[in-house]
């Protein structure tokens, strides 16, 4: 695995919805400490946020061979508040 893109989704203006953003904001300002031998990519921070209107074009332009790990935060039950739900898919 030579490429991981963090694709931090969400709108930085609304409260709720600002995790994708803040954390691609975190992980841009610290991604030279996580790994020096895979390049890191972070699309969707708090200054540039990535959403709905904006998502089709950033998809149709990722590299093949590339990890991807999608942040967003959702709406859902009461009982799945506070909680990382993740879905691994291979290919």
């Amino acid at each position: 695995m030579d490429n991981i893109l963090f694709l931090c989704i969400g709108d930085s203006n609304i409260i709720g919805d600002s995790l994708g953003p803040l954390i691609g904001s975190l992980i841009q300002k610290n991604k030279k400490s996580i790994r020096r031998n895979i390049n890191i990519e972070v699309i969707g921070t708090m200054e540039l946020p990535i959403g709905y209107k904006n998502i089709n074009s950033i998809i149709n332009n990722i590299k093949k061979n590339t990890f991807i790990v999608i942040i967003d935060s959702a709406l859902g039950s009461e009982n799945n508040i506070g909680k990382i739900i993740y879905i691994i898919q291979m290919k």
